[in-house]
C-alpha cells in the first residue's frame, strides 16, 4: 500500500544524502506554485567597472559576448577583436591580455566563451579549439573541436569538458563532452525544445552544480532546467511554469522590426546555499516605440561607435529590453524571488554577480560590475 509520509521521507533522505540518489532515481518537478517570497527584491551595488579609461592600455571590450570571473575575484574578457582575453582584478584594475590572433598555441581565430575550472583554471573555447590554461595564465593544453561549438561550455573536474555542438535545435544530442585528446562523446537525450515553440533557438545553458562532477543544463526558450552527472545522467528535471517572465511573453524569435525582442533564458549558476540565480531578458513596455538593435539602413542602427570603434549598445536600445532576475529552490523548485530590471541589458557572471555594458563619457565601451543581493521585508 502506497503511504504518503514514507513517500515524502524517502525524498527528504535523498535531498540530505545525495550517495543515496542515484541515477535512476530521476526527479522530475512540475511548478506551479507562486513565487515564495513576494515581497522580496534583488537590488544591485555596483563595485567596479571594466575597461575604465584610467587604464591606458586596456584593449577595447567586446560588450556582447559572455565572461567569466575566478574565486580571485579576477574576470575574463573578450576584446572587442575577439582575439584576446582581457584580464581585470576585482577592482576593476586592467592586468594583462592573454593570446592574440592566429592558428598557433595561444592564439585565437574567434574567442567563443570563457569559463574557469578547478584551481582556478582558464578554459578559452575559441573557433576549432579549446585552450586551457593554469591560474598563472600558462598555456597547458590546446584540445582540438571536430565540430562547431555554440558558446555554452563548462570545464568538469575531471578535465572533461561539456559543450554545445549543435544548438538547441540540432537534437537529439547536441550536448557534448570533450574529453583532453578532444574525443567526444554525447551527454545524453537532449532538453525537449520543439522548434514550432523555439524557432532559430541559441545555445544551450550549461554551469557546474555544487555536487563536484555535476552540472545544470536548461534550453534557451523554455525553463526546463536538468541536473546530470559526468557520466551525462539524468539526476533531476524541474519545469518552472511558476516563473513571471516565462508566463509573460511568447518564446518566439524576431523575424521583422515589428516584431517584439525574444524571450531567452541567459544564465543559471548555483550559489553556496544551493540555490539557483537564472537571469532571462525579455521585451520591456517600450520595445514598440524603439527602434530594433543592430539592424541597419532603414530599419534604424540604435548602436553606438566609440572612440575605440566598439559597439555599445545604446540606451535607446536597452530601452527595449526588460532583465528578469530569479532565485530558485530547487528542492521544490519554487521562485523565491523574482525583479524586474527595466530597460537594461544584464548578464551573469556568477551567483549574484551581474554586469552591464554602456559607454563611457568619452565614448569607449566599459562593463559595470553589480553584487546582487537578496532584500527581504
Amino acid at each position: 500500500m502506497f503511504r504518503e509520509p514514507i513517500f515524502k521521507a524517502a525524498i527528504v533522505l535523498g535531498h540530505i544524502f545525495p550517495i543515496l540518489a542515484t541515477a535512476q532515481s530521476t526527479q522530475r518537478i512540475d511548478a506551479s506554485a507562486p513565487v515564495s517570497c513576494r515581497r522580496c527584491s534583488i537590488t544591485l551595488t555596483k563595485i567596479a567597472t571594466l575597461g575604465s579609461i584610467s587604464d591606458e592600455d586596456f584593449p577595447a571590450l567586446a560588450p556582447n559576448f559572455e565572461f567569466s570571473t575566478n574565486s580571485k575575484g579576477e574576470f575574463f574578457l573578450p576584446s572587442l577583436g575577439i582575439d584576446q582575453v582581457a584580464v581585470y582584478n576585482r577592482s576593476g584594475k586592467f592586468l594583462r591580455t592573454i593570446g592574440r590572433r592566429g592558428d598557433g598555441p595561444g592564439e585565437f581565430q574567434a574567442i567563443l566563451s570563457i569559463a574557469t575550472g578547478a584551481n582556478d583554471s582558464l578554459f578559452v573555447l575559441s573557433l576549432g579549439r579549446v585552450s586551457v590554461y593554469t591560474s598563472a595564465f600558462s598555456l597547458v593544453r590546446t584540445v582540438p573541436l571536430a565540430f562547431g561549438a555554440y558558446g555554452a561550455f563548462i570545464a568538469l573536474p575531471n578535465g572533461d569538458i561539456v559543450v554545445d555542438a549543435g544548438g538547441a535545435n540540432q537534437a537529439p544530442e547536441p550536448l557534448r563532452f570533450v574529453s583532453a585528446t578532444g574525443k567526444a562523446t554525447p551527454v545524453g537525450p537532449a532538453i525537449n525544445v520543439p522548434a514550432a515553440k523555439c524557432g532559430r533557438c541559441g545555445a544551450y545553458l550549461v554551469s557546474p552544480a555544487a555536487a563536484p562532477g555535476q552540472f545544470w543544463i536548461a534550453g534557451p526558450n523554455t525553463y526546463h532546467i536538468e541536473r546530470r552527472n559526468s557520466k551525462g545522467e539524468l539526476l533531476q528535471r524541474m519545469q518552472m511554469d511558476n516563473s513571471p517572465w516565462f508566463r509573460a511573453w511568447p518564446r518566439v524569435p524576431a523575424v521583422n522590426p515589428d516584431d517584439p525582442p525574444p524571450t531567452r533564458l541567459r544564465s543559471l549558476q548555483e550559489d553556496a546555499q544551493g540555490q539557483l540565480w537564472a537571469l532571462a531578458e525579455g521585451p520591456s513596455s517600450k520595445w514598440r516605440s524603439m527602434p530594433p538593435v543592430g539592424l541597419s539602413g532603414k530599419q534604424g542602427r540604435t548602436q553606438l561607435k566609440g572612440p575605440s570603434g566598439g559597439i555599445v549598445p545604446s540606451l535607446q536600445s536597452a530601452a527595449r529590453f526588460n532583465t528578469f532576475v530569479e532565485v530558485i529552490n530547487p528542492t521544490t523548485a519554487r521562485v523565491i524571488v523574482s525583479t524586474t530590471f527595466a530597460g537594461r541589458i544584464l548578464r551573469m557572471l556568477a551567483p549574484g554577480l551581474l554586469a552591464e555594458a554602456r559607454e563611457d563619457s568619452d565614448g569607449a565601451g566599459v562593463w559595470d560590475i553589480f553584487r546582487a543581493e537578496i532584500k527581504k521585508p
